[in-house]
């Protein structure tokens, strides 16, 4: 049996672990619950159907559905006969699904009604050649459930070649807040490495328990839940629409004992009415990721909820990033998002993209075995942020202290200029949310003739 450490294909992690793990539980979907064992047949019984289907290494799968454990047999399966995944969100309108149909060209579409609803069977098919339904029927489209069925768990797959550091895994679209959505290139190696490094960080074992509330079609769900779980053996919840008294719920009925997720939601949890009501005795340690996390809440996390809790960097374009050490204490590393996890580097630079001294704020440029290959069809965008070294510079502001500690400070198109002085939107915040009366804050800079 492999090594699971040296794993770098994602399927490979999947059949490592499982044969260690046969009758452990890894998924728990609502009322089902499936073994590493279960897993690891209806992911071969998945890549068999793809097969059968048609589709071959580097072919592109869409998906878009919520937190279901069909996704994961999805990549898995995609994985196994080296076919790249397509998630996306099935909320996106008709202009983001259609770009990124366009752009990917999937052979196929695994959809929730969601996505058919909003958007419209005839939009859909014009984009994509065949689709299939996941949890519903709908007149003329074949169910994801007699898809699988094709398929032959014990069948030979066909042997595929696969370059851990140039194959890719997935394509992962951006928000499209400055543009269209670029199609983010992960490598198979990028996320697996992902994974590992945030597993180590927080000290994961087979014992672990994961609430999976943020989206996987998302590189923090991903990366912090998904092959976190899978790497450390250890058990993973899913949560399809999250709400934050459900992952209360949820934590105490299943005994979970780490809790990734951004900040907001943390937030929420903290102001469910009868919060003190649940039993999150169990829960050991989390980390929060993918915004911002102001100290006030970092603080509150640690109090209320009595466990471990580590702020993260991490983007789309590099995976996971960086992350505080366990057993920070003073404020300045706590609200720090910590060191370059194993693989990664970090450097702050200036508008001319050269280094810049300690504490001084510049961009946050990264490189390492988490960056991504590159933009999908989309050249002159990746050489704008991706230069011949490695490098690639994120749009995100930030400063090294004396301690080699990260310090996100906000985007660099949210600054603001006042007067010719640079005022942070992320410092004001801060200030706002240390008020015992105010929840959340957002500060946004406004035109203005003289200043």
């Amino acid at each position: 049996m492999m090594d699971k450490d040296q794993v770098m294909l994602v399927h490979q992690l999947l059949d490592t672990v499982s044969e260690a793990n046969l009758d452990k539980d890894a998924i728990v979907d609502k009322s089902l619950r499936m073994t590493y064992r279960e897993a690891q047949r209806e992911v071969r019984r998945v890549a068999s159907a793809l097969i059968r289907a048609g589709i071959r290494k580097g072919d592109r799968v869409g998906i878009s559905m919520p937190n279901w454990h069909e996704i994961i047999l999805l990549y898995f399966a995609a994985s196994k006969i080296g076919a790249i995944a397509v998630p996306f969100n099935p909320k996106y309108g008709r202009y983001e699904v259609e770009h990124i149909l366009t752009n990917s060209e999937p052979s196929v579409l695994f959809a929730c009604e969601e996505l058919v609803d909003r958007i419209g069977l005839d939009t859909l098919t014009r984009f994509v050649p065949r689709i299939f339904t996941v949890r519903f029927e709908r007149e003329g489209l074949e169910t994801f459930e007699r898809f699988k069925a094709s398929g032959d768990p014990e069948e030979a797959l066909p042997e595929v070649e696969l370059d851990p550091a140039e194959d890719l895994f997935c394509i992962l679209y951006t928000s499209g807040t400055t543009g269209a959505p670029k199609g983010v290139m992960v490598t198979q190696k990028g996320i697996t490495r992902s994974g590992i490094n945030i597993s180590r960080d927080l000290r994961c074992t087979s014992d672990d328990v994961f609430l999976l509330p943020a989206p996987l079609y998302h590189i923090f769900g991903m990366a912090c839940n998904l092959f976190c779980s899978v790497f450390c053996e250890g058990r993973l919840v899913l949560m399809d629409v999250y709400k934050a008294r459900d992952a209360l719920q949820i934590i105490q009925d299943e005994k979970v004992t780490v809790h990734n997720a951004v900040p907001t939601m943390f937030v929420l949890e903290l102001n469910v009415p009868d919060f003190d009501s649940f039993d999150l005795s169990s829960l050991r340690i989390g980390m929060a990721g993918g915004a911002p996390n102001p100290l006030e809440t970092i603080k509150a996390v640690r109090s209320r909820m009595k466990m471990e809790f580590l702020n993260g960097y991490g983007i789309s374009e590099a995976g996971s990033v960086s992350a505080t050490p366990l057993g920070a204490t003073d404020d300045e590393e706590m609200a720090s998002v910590g060191k370059a996890h194993s693989g990664m580097e970090i450097r702050i630079v200036d508008e001319n993209r050269q280094p810049v001294p300690p504490d001084t704020v510049g961009e946050i440029a990264v490189r390492g075995v988490g960056v991504m290959k590159g933009y999908y069809r989309m050249p002159e965008a990746t050489a704008q942020v991706k230069d011949a070294e490695g490098w690639f510079y994120t749009g995100d502001l930030g400063r090294i202290d004396h301690r080699g500690n990260l310090h996100f400070v906000g985007r660099k198109k949210e600054m603001i200029i006042r007067g010719g002085y640079n005022i942070y939107p992320l410092e004001i915040e801060a200030v706002l949310l240390k008020h015992p009366k105010v929840m959340n804050a957002a500060v946004v800079g406004v035109p203005d003739t003289v200043l």
